[in-house]
């Protein structure tokens, strides 16, 4: 989140402010929000100072906030002994002086299975790093009763003899296939908090794929898509869930390691400069029968151009000419215009040139 709202309140008073690090004193009545934190990076401390009076007394009220990035934690693996039933669960606490402070009380915080016999747990909570951990099913734990816990490691990787060392983090790259012209990303880490809806914005990859790189992931990684708009692609209300680093594409369901397979493509592209309001392109393929007249409509591109795509099926080659439907055309001066391969061209002022106009 970018912000959080929070709430003053007082009560008996005659008077009141508040102020944000020791700066300007604002006046408010009781049950104003303000909101805090909006655009400071993470780890930034905002102090609210409260002040309220009455004839008797003034009293004042401190209130201290870190603004902590949410995917962020402690990222903790254990690889259990084959005995140890399936159930497993990390005691994660904390020392001063006499005090003990826990994340959760015992047996602590239930792990998940990432694979096999190792199970992973995220810690949202920054400030037991360094702590201790202890692992137990219910009937064993390491370290035994009554004995220290092992020292805690952000991305520590843990036996039942303590830290083997720690976790290596890595990158995930998904490619989604589509059809929605804007897709979204929207995924927790390793059991952590969700990004904020809706998500990472992907990019476009070509061929019906969109692309998002999500990188410092360590365990495991759920996500599901969505357009922005209120569509939602959440594998049937179960997620998609990824349990190491690497490139993968999700298609009709389905995950597959790698990208996606490349598509071969026999077609021509042209990008036609004018100043016409519409245009179509009349066309022969490979020496074949001509498109009906006016021939096929182009989209609207930037700066001028018109545009069109043309599948040349088994063909090599194309002829074609332009027109905006009202009589007017450009044939090259009855030569027609001639391209000789597949790929994208830009036509201007009666000139072929390879590659895309922008």
């Amino acid at each position: 989140t970018d912000g959080i709202i929070f709430k003053l309140t007082t009560s008996n008073s005659t008077a009141a402010t508040y102020s944000i690090n020791d700066g300007k004193n604002y006046k408010f009545t009781s049950g104003k929000t303000i909101k805090i934190g909006a655009g400071c990076e993470y780890g930034t401390k905002i102090t609210v100072t409260v002040k309220a009076e009455n004839n008797d007394a003034t009293t004042f009220k401190t209130y201290t906030f870190t603004k902590v990035d949410p995917l962020s934690g402690l990222n903790v693996t254990f690889t259990k002994p084959s005995s140890w039933n399936s159930t497993v669960y990390a005691y994660v606490y904390k020392e001063n002086g006499s005090k003990v402070s826990e994340v959760q009380a015992w047996p602590g915080v239930a792990m998940t299975v990432s694979s096999g016999n190792k199970y992973t747990v995220r810690i949202d909570d920054l400030s037991f790093d360094g702590g201790y951990v202890i692992f137990s099913d219910g009937n064993n734990q390491t370290p035994g009763a009554r004995e220290t816990g092992f020292v805690l490691n952000n991305n520590g990787n843990y036996d039942v003899n303590g830290l083997m060392g720690n976790v290596t983090e890595g990158e995930v790259v998904v490619y989604y296939y589509t059809g929605w012209s804007n897709a979204n990303i929207h995924y927790s880490v390793n059991g952590g908090a969700w990004t904020a809806v809706p998500g990472i914005n992907m990019t476009s990859a070509g061929n019906g794929y969109m692309k998002a790189a999500i990188k410092n992931v360590s365990g495991k990684l759920n996500f599901c898509f969505n357009d922005g708009k209120g569509n939602w692609d959440n594998n049937g209300g179960s997620d998609y869930e990824l349990k190491e680093t690497g490139t993968f594409t999700i298609k009709d369901g389905k995950i597959t390691k790698g990208e996606p397979a490349k598509v071969e493509t026999n077609s021509i592209t042209i990008y036609y400069s004018t100043g016409w309001s519409n245009a179509n392109c009349h066309y022969s393929i490979g020496g074949g029968t001509w498109t009906s007249v006016p021939g096929v409509s182009m989209t609207n591109g930037k700066n001028g151009y018109k545009v069109i795509t043309i599948d040349l099926n088994t063909a090599t080659n194309l002829t074609a000419c332009f027109n905006d439907g009202n009589g007017n055309w450009d044939n090259n001066y009855s030569k027609n215009y001639y391209f000789g391969a597949a790929g994208t061209y830009t036509v201007s002022n009666g000139n072929i040139t390879s590659g895309a106009a922008y």
